[in-house]
């Protein structure tokens, strides 16, 4: 019984540390920002809102003041590679509020980088106290220790630069960085900003937490319509999420739902947009079927309907149809616990 105990230990714990280096390793980000479009007056990423109910909408903003790079951000060397984040961070967010979009970028990188270094490291302490109380075989406890080692050694050699980071100071400026990378174009940083799952990861102390989630609730929408506008398909995926979320769900709402708050036409509307990505692949069925359990489900109007219909195809036609529909589930890189 011992035995088979041990072994199941065994593979929960080295299927955790893979995933743990999963994490590490492939949560990376695009090293080319891309610029998005300033034109316009107000943001078309907000969805029809359902007749007859009564919502609070957050509104139209005035598209997001994108900052232009420097004339001198491409002359201007960065730091080594792999110099401590400690040492380059103060230097590269300067440059990065003067619109060196390289420098805001690297920083972004590191940032996350170092982030997600700290987060393995707090789920692999997490794993060595729940693996110090069983009662392993010596034989077990060295290959476990042999691959807790190998793991380790992986870790300092990828991420030299982050192994003096200090928790706390990484934590109070995070959301500044990403904020800052997102502003300034780079699209991978606008998907880490409107999913705020790297802000949670981070540990952000209370006191700080609702000065940032209070900028955030002003600037989202802002970003999440760059994000659109550059045919960003996860982008898209947030914002239906977003609509979708219960106000008693598991985990509670996303930092992006306490924003435009549940709506279920929202949600349809979003689907609809998905259902014009997949059709371009002849892979629409699924998607056909939910919107019509959607439609019996909430009742919408024929208005609605034709309302979802219209912004769908709308920014589809605009935004989408230059940009393939992915492959496999859209999912967001940067961030996920």
């Amino acid at each position: 019984m011992q035995v088979k105990m041990m072994r199941y230990i065994s593979i929960i714990f080295l299927l955790l540390l893979a995933v743990l280096l999963g994490v590490f390793i492939f949560s990376r980000v695009n090293e080319n920002p891309e610029t998005s479009s300033n034109s316009g007056e107000v943001l078309e990423v907000l969805p029809p809102i359902q007749s007859g109910v009564k919502k609070s909408h957050p509104g139209k903003f005035a598209k997001m003041p994108v900052v232009q790079a420097g004339s001198d951000s491409h002359e201007m060397t960065l730091p080594p590679s792999g110099a401590p984040w400690e040492d380059v961070y103060s230097q590269l967010f300067s440059r990065g509020e003067s619109g060196d979009v390289r420098a805001a970028t690297r920083l972004f990188e590191d940032t996350i980088r170092c982030n997600n270094y700290l987060f393995v490291s707090r789920q692999i302490d997490k794993i060595l106290n729940m693996y110090s109380q069983a009662t392993p075989t010596e034989r077990t406890l060295r290959d476990h220790d042999a691959a807790l080692l190998k793991l380790e050694n992986r870790l300092k050699e990828a991420v030299k630069s982050c192994s003096q980071v200090n928790a706390g100071e990484l934590a109070s400026v995070i959301y500044s960085v990403v904020r800052q990378a997102a502003l300034l174009g780079n699209s991978n940083a606008q998907i880490c900003y409107v999913d705020a799952g790297v802000f949670d990861k981070a540990h952000i102390g209370a006191n700080l937490l609702s000065k940032v989630k209070a900028d955030y609730a002003g600037h989202v929408l802002q970003v999440a319509q760059a994000g659109i506008e550059g045919g960003n398909w996860a982008m898209a995926f947030l914002m239906e999420q977003a609509y979708a979320s219960s106000p008693l769900g598991i985990g509670g709402r996303s930092w992006l739902g306490e924003v435009v708050q549940p709506d279920p036409l929202g949600m349809y509307s979003y689907l609809l947009l998905e259902k014009r990505g997949r059709e371009s692949r002849g892979d629409d069925t699924i998607i056909s079927d939910e919107l019509m359990k959607i439609r019996n489900e909430y009742g919408f109007s024929a208005a609605d309907v034709k309302a979802a219909s219209v912004w769908a195809e709308h920014m589809y036609s605009v935004y989408f149809s230059q940009s393939p529909y992915p492959d496999g589930v859209v999912g967001v890189t940067c961030g996920a616990d």
